[in-house]
């Protein structure tokens, strides 16, 4: 069974449905809301693939350095996904959120807009994943 990390501050919206999409599906998944929870989950459990919005709280626990990085003008959704690349540069991330469209130039790395449909978001994740069905 394959294991998906979301980290999106949003606990209403897209997410609960997106949430009963991946549940339908057989996926196990996990919603943080914090940047800064994720990096601390990263540390200890593995998953099949990351589902990260860019626009969230700078985390106050953070560092200086990532803060500042923040601050900087870099979102703390692309912060996140740098240190997610530092740790392991081959897990898929799915990009899912409402900032105008994303340069990232990482073949593991794809972009969704929100709203987008469930469907298109499961089709996404099937293909990242490599599942045929």
């Amino acid at each position: 069974m394959k294991k998906i990390l979301i980290v999106d501050d949003e606990k209403r919206g897209n997410i609960p449905f997106l949430m009963e999409a991946l549940d339908k599906k057989g996926f196990l998944f996990t919603h943080l809301t914090s940047a800064h929870k994720a990096l601390e989950t990263l540390q200890s459990e593995l998953f099949d693939l990351i589902i990260l919005d860019i626009m969230m709280p700078i985390p106050k626990l953070w560092s200086n350095h990532l803060k500042n990085d923040c601050e900087n003008g870099l979102k703390t959704g692309l912060v996140l996904h740098r240190e997610i690349r530092n740790a392991n540069p081959s897990i898929p991330v799915l990009i899912y959120s409402s900032v105008g469209e994303i340069q990232i130039s990482d073949k593991y790395t794809t972009y969704l807009r929100k709203p987008e449909l469930n469907e298109t978001i499961i089709e996404k994740i099937d293909e990242m994943l490599g599942i045929e069905d």
